[in-house]
């Protein structure tokens, strides 16, 4: 199984990177291919594309649990300058045929300032989106 890990979000905004932390820390793992985007380029469609489930990572400026939502296509008849998920997913299918199952993963932030780093509350979150990975790794 193809697994493809997309943590997106804005590195200078503190725990709006959590995505692209999460991306990070999976980054290596011969069983899983992790792409740190932001924003979205035409070109993570191939890679969707090839890809049998695809988990995209972003922050969450609401509190509460992490969310995990399935993701759907959402055919545009343009691509537009910010396309969401489920606008890539939809011309993965439109142009490779090609839809992996996929999911959106939000993890709940705090501190969405202008800095680097994530706070305490953000990276106890990530940690625990990395270990429900790995567990899924684990099993696939």
């Amino acid at each position: 199984m193809r697994i493809l890990v997309v943590g997106y979000g804005n590195p200078i905004r503190r725990d709006d990177a959590v995505g692209l932390w999460i991306a990070g820390r999976l980054s290596g793992r011969p069983d899983v291919e992790t792409v740190s985007a932001w924003p979205f380029t035409p070109e993570l469609i191939a890679r969707l594309a090839g890809a049998d489930l695809v988990i995209f990572v972003d922050a969450d400026v609401r509190p509460g649990p992490i969310r995990w939502r399935r993701v759907r296509p959402v055919p545009t008849a343009v691509l537009s300058h910010s396309p969401e998920p489920g606008e890539l997913l939809a011309w993965a299918v439109a142009l490779f045929g090609r839809e992996p199952e996929a999911w959106l993963v939000t993890v709940p932030g705090r501190d969405f300032s202008f800095g680097e780093g994530l706070s305490r509350y953000a990276r106890s979150a990530a940690e625990r989106v990395i270990r429900r990975i790995e567990r899924l790794l684990a099993s696939a």
